[in-house]
């Protein structure tokens, strides 16, 4: 007997139930990629004869900011200002700094308000969020087709470390979508966007700086206040650490790290402190 399901297309604003489409068996799967927003299911053959029939899953995967995402109130309320006025905003920082967090931490915002709101997420450093940009071909046309895909599902786009492609192809993209894109995108990149400067003075750009002791402080404290058997870190001495490694978010995740292994203890980091030559090779170790 013939196996009968129905069309069922996922998207963030709607669930569309489609006519029941008929498949006989095997069912097979093609480009099953973890990461791909898209999954197809073919059959071989309808039920009299007709072409294969093809239906596409949507589901944007989108990921969430960690849970002890902290300390950025004011570069949130900077970000939630641009984008209410900007189509295009820039994060930009030093590797490990939080920049996918902060982001992700912004479109987690308009996700609960907006429930229904379209969301979508490219890693610019993996070939599938390459791929979707500019197709496995590379034609000319698919950075327009893309923007094209944005536009009409009304959209907000996430492009996540922008400076990983190539510069070519990196000053195409944005130049297409400042002057295409009808909804709201956010960049981030550890380099200025290879724009000439005329072109770099329309875009809002949120700088990303270290965390401030108070904040960082609290980030070391979440932290460890996840493992109950490390002792917890006196506030002079987590906010001496916090200036040590100049506020960078992944080193204070990095010295919790530490920590909870046992690796070090405080008092180690209270008599010897954390030198600029140790701080250097943590950050060499994780960006």
């Amino acid at each position: 007997m013939p196996l009968e399901i129905i069309s069922l297309q996922f998207r963030t604003d709607r669930l569309v139930k489609s006519s029941p489409i008929v498949l006989k068996d095997p069912v097979r799967f093609v480009n099953p990629a973890p990461l791909s927003p898209r999954v197809d299911i073919v059959s071989r053959q309808g039920p009299r004869g007709v072409a294969a029939n093809k239906i596409d899953l949507v589901k944007p995967l989108v990921p969430r900011p960690p849970d002890t995402f902290t300390g950025r109130d004011a570069e949130i309320a900077l970000l939630r200002r641009f984008m209410s006025r900007q189509r295009l905003v820039v994060i930009k920082g030093i590797g490990g700094i939080g920049k996918t967090a902060l982001a992700l931490a912004h479109l987690d915002e308009i996700r609960r308000a907006h429930p229904q709101r379209d969301i979508r997420f490219i890693r610019c450093s993996e070939h599938e969020g390459v791929a979707a940009l500019f197709g496995e071909t590379q034609s000319a046309d698919a950075p327009m087709a893309f923007i094209h895909e944005i536009n009409a599902a009304d959209a907000v786009l996430l492009l996540d470390d922008v400076h990983l492609l190539p510069a070519d192809q990196a000053g195409l993209l944005v130049r297409l979508l400042q002057t295409y894109l009808t909804g709201h995108a956010l960049l981030t990149t550890r380099e200025d966007l290879p724009l000439p400067a005329i072109d770099r003075v329309d875009l809002a750009q949120v700088k990303l700086e270290g965390l401030g002791p108070d904040a960082g402080a609290a980030l070391l404290a979440d932290l460890l206040a996840l493992h109950p058997t490390t002792a917890a870190l006196p506030e002079d001495d987590a906010r001496t650490l916090v200036g040590a490694v100049g506020g960078h978010p992944l080193l204070l995740r990095l010295v919790a790290s530490l920590l909870v292994t046992r690796a070090v203890d405080v008092a180690t980091l209270r008599g010897t402190g954390l030198s600029v030559a140790m701080r250097d090779e943590l950050l060499a170790r994780v960006v």
